[in-house]
């Protein structure tokens, strides 16, 4: 496991502490609200207990395409060298 991943003193809970909960609550009630889906809830609380870690919010559009494009421009070049492998050592296939 890389050492990044083993220190998780870094992640960041999205909870209110108690010593701020009502304050909370009261500014909560006076800001606009909207409906949202069992499954965005669901998504909240993933924010929320840090499991996203690192992220601290949704991605913007623009960088979850940053994000594919690396993953994929990275599978592509490895699958282009593991071919590459495979040529070099049997050029005869």
């Amino acid at each position: 496991m890389p050492n990044y991943a083993r220190d998780i003193s870094g992640v960041h809970e999205l909870f209110v502490s108690e010593n701020r909960l009502v304050e909370a609550i009261a500014e909560a009630k006076s800001l606009p609200s909207i409906s949202i889906s069992e499954v965005d809830l669901q998504w909240l609380q993933v924010l929320a207990e840090g499991w996203a870690h690192p992220l601290k919010g949704f991605m913007r559009e623009d960088q979850y395409l940053q994000v594919r494009h690396i993953y994929y421009s990275f599978h592509y070049w490895r699958e282009f060298l593991v071919y590459l492998k495979k040529f070099l050592l049997h050029p005869d296939l």
